[in-house]
């Protein structure tokens, strides 16, 4: 492939893979086009893996109402494979539709570092209980953010994994904005954080840079976008104050 001569002729010292559905709207009746609730349009749910540079990894058109990790595995394994045996860092973001069990564990096989938000539920917010109530005091002008690292273990998990949690107060807004992160990596939440927003947007702005200039594979790829921040609905909670809905704007990636 034409990515492998590139990385042969400047061979990159980290790589950051990118995986995430887009959308690719029909108006016909093209084989495998399906209405999609989501979208809400008849479309194709096409399944991308970039990388920090922008470079379209792998692809694969699928049916449009399919969900959004469908044949996650035989999209990513030929790009885990390509890059096995050479001496670099791994890592790969995903949103939370790679939530998965299966996920982890075949990352944690194949030695890569990840981050993956993983949706909110009750036994996570009640894990940071203390960070979800409103502060005292007037409220500053400014959003106030705190963090926090803890293990645990969904019911499908086959053991406990590291969890990192963002929480955002934001002047006039009633509750506050969190965000959950999976991950095996060790740097401290903050930087956990950093790492999965900076990841989507270094992906996300060089993709689009290519698709300016012409640059390979970048027609194929135009739709497709990266969701940079969390977002979720808020959950019943027994405090008024456990609402979850966030958006984490942060950088820095350094360290593993």
């Amino acid at each position: 492939m034409w990515i492998d001569r590139v990385h042969r002729r400047k061979p990159p010292k980290i790589i950051v893979l990118d995986m995430d559905s887009s959308v690719s709207s029909t108006h016909g009746e093209q084989e495998g086009t399906a209405y999609n609730g989501h979208f809400a349009c008849t479309c194709y749910h096409p399944l991308f893996v970039f990388n920090q540079f922008g470079d379209l990894e792998r692809c694969a058109l699928r049916p449009g109402n399919v969900h959004r990790a469908h044949e996650w595995q035989d999209l990513l394994e030929p790009v885990v494979a390509r890059y096995r045996t050479k001496p670099i860092r791994r890592y790969v973001r995903a949103d939370a539709a790679f939530a998965m069990p299966e996920v982890y564990e075949f990352l944690d096989t194949e030695g890569f570092n990840y981050a993956i938000r993983v949706p909110a539920n009750k036994v996570l917010q009640d894990s940071i209980g203390h960070l979800l109530r409103r502060p005292v005091g007037r409220p500053p002008n400014h959003a106030r953010r705190t963090y926090a690292s803890f293990s645990y273990r969904a019911a499908s998990w086959a053991k406990p994994r590291r969890v990192v949690a963002k929480v955002e107060w934001h002047p006039g807004e009633l509750y506050p904005r969190v965000g959950f992160i999976v991950t095996n990596l060790r740097r401290p939440a903050e930087r956990v954080v950093a790492f999965y927003i900076s990841a989507a947007l270094r992906s996300s702005t060089s993709r689009k840079a290519r698709m300016r200039f012409g640059g390979p594979a970048c027609h194929a790829a135009s739709s497709a976008t990266t969701r940079c921040g969390f977002s979720f609905t808020p959950l019943p909670t027994t405090s008024p104050t456990s609402c979850a809905r966030s958006h984490c704007p942060i950088s820095s990636s350094s360290g593993r």
